[in-house]
């Protein structure tokens, strides 16, 4: 009886390992296929970028020189008309950003990674989100960090995902009390972090996991295709790194990117 309780006691562990090894397998699979699922979206992305390009940039380019010419001409006294007008043309420029966003997403930039300051990319897209910032009567903080931190990138694609991270966190904190945004680096041997906090809304846990999927968006007023996460995100892998998102409800968010440090980086500061 001692040995048959021992065996028993011995095949239950051995079974219980085993429970546990496949339900970790089965998770694995999950991720795995969940993995593969979001590869195929923003492959099937990539391709639909560059056709949605190629049919409409040069209609909504006519557009505009047609708006813009209308102006132009209307006479005096046609305050109407010309709300009209800026309406329809502010339609246009934001469907043309739209297009430039799926441009550079469909096509890789040219030229080989090189290492980029930190400072110089932060500073850039501050200075192209200035007028959004301007509107929302809040200026983005940041303190270029010293001796400056250089990270291996593309310089233009790097300030592409900065560019949407502040317009994302700009209009977070529209109409809060107290608005913030803070943009911050620093490294070490092995990482090098930029980080993105605001004071807004915050982020309902249920939709934190997919705030990177191709098309999905929080945003209630349609403004948007849920397009600007999932691309930026794509752009950082492409650079060896990764982007995570916290948030909490009504205390706001907090985006960091993780990029391996450089070579170069380590042995300058050796």
């Amino acid at each position: 009886n001692a040995l048959l309780e021992i065996r028993v006691t011995e095949r239950t562990r051995d079974l219980a390992h085993e429970v546990q090894a496949r339900r970790q397998t089965e998770a694995e699979l999950r991720a795995a296929q969940d993995g593969l699922i979001h590869s195929e979206k923003m492959a099937a992305l990539g391709r639909m970028s560059a056709a949605i390009v190629h049919e409409i940039s040069q209609p909504l380019a006519a557009m505009e020189a047609t708006l813009a010419a209308a102006e132009i001409a209307l006479p005096k006294g046609q305050e109407k008309t010309q709300n009209r007008l800026n309406t329809a043309r502010g339609l246009v420029r934001r469907m043309q950003r739209t297009t430039k966003h799926l441009k550079s997403f469909s096509r890789k930039e040219q030229g080989e990674l090189s290492l980029v300051n930190i400072a110089h990319t932060v500073e850039n897209a501050i200075e192209l989100t200035a007028p959004r910032a301007k509107t929302a009567g809040i200026t983005p903080a940041f303190t270029p960090p010293d001796p400056p931190i250089f990270i291996r990138a593309g310089a233009i694609r790097m300030e592409q995902v900065l560019v949407n991270l502040l317009l994302n966190a700009l209009d977070a904190v529209e109409g809060r009390p107290a608005p913030a945004i803070s943009v911050t680096a620093q490294n070490d041997d092995k990482t090098t972090t930029l980080t993105v906090t605001d004071t807004g809304a915050g982020i309902d846990p249920g939709d934190l996991p997919r705030v990177t999927e191709p098309f999905f968006s929080t945003k209630i007023t349609g403004e948007g295709l849920g397009l600007g996460l999932s691309i930026s995100q794509a752009i950082v892998q492409e650079f060896g790194g990764q982007i995570d998102i916290a948030s909490t409800i009504g205390q706001g968010t907090k985006v960091t990117i993780t990029l391996p440090t450089p070579i170069t980086e380590i042995q300058g500061a050796a």
